[in-house]
Protein backbone atom coordinates (compact mmCIF):
# COMPACT_ATOMS: atom_id res chain seq x y z
CA UNK A 1 0.00 0.00 0.00
CA UNK A 2 1.34 3.34 -1.17
CA UNK A 3 1.29 6.59 0.95
CA UNK A 4 -1.40 7.87 -1.17
CA UNK A 5 -3.83 5.11 -0.47
CA UNK A 6 -3.03 5.58 3.40
CA UNK A 7 -3.73 8.80 3.18
CA UNK A 8 -7.00 8.38 1.74
CA UNK A 9 -7.94 5.27 4.26
CA UNK A 10 -6.71 8.15 6.98
CA UNK A 11 -9.45 10.47 5.13
CA UNK A 12 -12.30 7.19 4.80
CA UNK A 13 -11.52 6.53 8.34
CA UNK A 14 -12.12 10.31 9.39
CA UNK A 15 -15.36 10.97 7.08
CA UNK A 16 -17.00 7.63 8.91
CA UNK A 17 -16.15 8.61 12.53
CA UNK A 18 -18.16 11.59 11.64
CA UNK A 19 -20.80 10.14 10.26
CA UNK A 20 -20.59 7.84 13.50
CA UNK A 21 -20.85 10.72 16.06
CA UNK A 22 -23.23 12.47 14.01
CA UNK A 23 -25.21 9.27 14.84
CA UNK A 24 -24.75 9.31 18.44
CA UNK A 25 -25.76 12.79 18.74
CA UNK A 26 -29.21 12.01 17.94
CA UNK A 27 -29.12 9.13 20.99
CA UNK A 28 -30.74 9.86 24.27
CA UNK A 29 -29.56 7.70 26.86
CA UNK A 30 -31.62 8.53 30.10
CA UNK A 31 -30.78 7.12 33.71
CA UNK A 32 -32.53 7.28 36.99
CA UNK A 33 -31.63 6.65 40.69
CA UNK A 34 -33.11 3.91 41.99
CA UNK A 35 -35.95 5.76 43.66
CA UNK A 36 -35.90 8.37 40.62
CA UNK A 37 -35.67 10.93 42.69
CA UNK A 38 -32.62 11.94 39.89
CA UNK A 39 -32.49 11.95 36.11
CA UNK A 40 -29.69 12.50 33.88
CA UNK A 41 -30.08 12.67 30.15
CA UNK A 42 -26.60 12.08 27.91
CA UNK A 43 -26.21 11.88 24.02
CA UNK A 44 -24.74 8.53 22.58
CA UNK A 45 -21.75 11.25 22.75
CA UNK A 46 -21.64 11.23 26.39
CA UNK A 47 -22.77 14.65 26.63
CA UNK A 48 -25.01 15.72 29.21
CA UNK A 49 -27.97 17.16 27.94
CA UNK A 50 -30.69 17.62 31.27
CA UNK A 51 -29.98 16.87 34.93
CA UNK A 52 -33.30 17.02 36.40
CA UNK A 53 -34.00 16.48 40.05
CA UNK A 54 -36.97 16.42 41.81
CA UNK A 55 -38.61 19.05 43.95
CA UNK A 56 -38.57 16.39 47.18
CA UNK A 57 -34.81 15.96 47.23
CA UNK A 58 -33.50 17.79 50.15
CA UNK A 59 -31.92 16.86 53.32
CA UNK A 60 -28.77 14.49 53.52
CA UNK A 61 -26.25 15.31 51.52
CA UNK A 62 -25.16 11.47 51.32
CA UNK A 63 -28.19 10.34 50.48
CA UNK A 64 -28.13 13.15 47.94
CA UNK A 65 -24.89 11.95 46.61
CA UNK A 66 -25.90 8.32 46.18
CA UNK A 67 -29.07 9.27 44.01
CA UNK A 68 -26.61 11.18 42.02
CA UNK A 69 -24.21 8.24 41.67
CA UNK A 70 -26.83 5.24 41.00
CA UNK A 71 -27.93 7.97 38.26
CA UNK A 72 -24.67 7.92 36.84
CA UNK A 73 -24.39 4.03 36.77
CA UNK A 74 -27.68 3.76 35.44
CA UNK A 75 -26.75 6.30 32.56
CA UNK A 76 -23.47 4.43 31.94
CA UNK A 77 -24.58 1.12 31.70
CA UNK A 78 -27.53 2.30 29.17
CA UNK A 79 -24.92 3.64 27.17
CA UNK A 80 -22.76 0.06 27.07
CA UNK A 81 -25.32 -1.71 26.13
CA UNK A 82 -26.38 1.24 23.46
CA UNK A 83 -22.62 0.81 22.02
CA UNK A 84 -22.56 -2.55 22.03
CA UNK A 85 -25.78 -2.88 19.94
CA UNK A 86 -24.96 -0.40 17.38
CA UNK A 87 -20.90 -0.75 17.30
CA UNK A 88 -20.53 -4.48 18.80
CA UNK A 89 -20.51 -6.00 15.44
CA UNK A 90 -17.26 -4.10 14.55
CA UNK A 91 -15.72 -5.63 17.77
CA UNK A 92 -15.87 -9.26 16.52
CA UNK A 93 -14.51 -8.63 13.26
Amino acid sequence: MGFLDQIKDLNKMRQQAKQMQMLLAQEQIEGHSKDNQIKLIIDGNQEIKSVEVLDGVVGDRKKIAQDIREALTDVNEKYKKLMQSKFGHMLQE
